[in-house]
């Protein structure tokens, strides 16, 4: 984890944009894929039908040398009995990107492209520690991992998606991968 700058103390709100946790997501064999971080969202009393989460703050960057220079969000319709139609199972070689569920929960998959070996992670939209306190959840998927990402509910879901570069063509390498 990066280190808390000092301008986090000078305002209450910053707290909620400092990663609190951060998991590397590993293969059996010991190849990092990616990392699942954790920070927590606001939760105010007096306003108790909400919660804010931090998607992003350039002031407190949650992965090194990253600039999110592109987002965009994955809406997903699951209908009920259905199995839903996994978002990726493709690779980048330029852009790295960061996933969070703005609504619903996601199965995360990452795949080491020469050993096979797999990585699940669950976003969840609603997430919550073991004080009770709301969670904000966010995949870091680096630059060669393959991966996919299926919605796990019925109904509607949106998947958040930030990158470090454009979106292109050129840059989505298709790779089959068992979801």
């Amino acid at each position: 984890m990066s280190e808390v700058p000092t301008f986090i103390d000078a305002d209450p709100m910053n707290e909620f944009s400092v990663v609190t946790t951060e998991i590397p997501l590993v293969t059996l064999n010991g190849i990092e894929l990616g990392k699942l971080l954790v920070r927590t969202r606001r939760e105010n009393p007096e306003k108790p039908s909400r919660t804010l989460g931090v998607a992003w703050d350039s002031r407190m960057p949650m992965a090194e040398d990253f600039e999110v220079r592109y987002s965009y969000l994955v809406r997903f319709s699951k209908q009920p009995g259905v199995d839903a139609e996994p978002a990726g199972r493709h690779w980048h070689e330029e852009k790295n990107e960061l996933m969070s569920a703005a609504q619903g929960n996601f199965l995360v998959v990452l795949e080491d492209r020469e050993t096979k070996q797999q990585v699940t992670c669950t976003l969840h939209s609603d997430a919550r520690g073991d004080a009770g306190e709301a969670l904000e959840e966010t995949v870091v998927v680096p630059v060669g991992v393959a991966h996919a990402v299926l919605p796990l509910d019925d109904g509607d879901s949106t998947l958040l998606v930030m990158a470090d570069a454009p979106g292109t063509i050129e840059d989505e390498f298709p790779y089959e991968m068992s979801v």
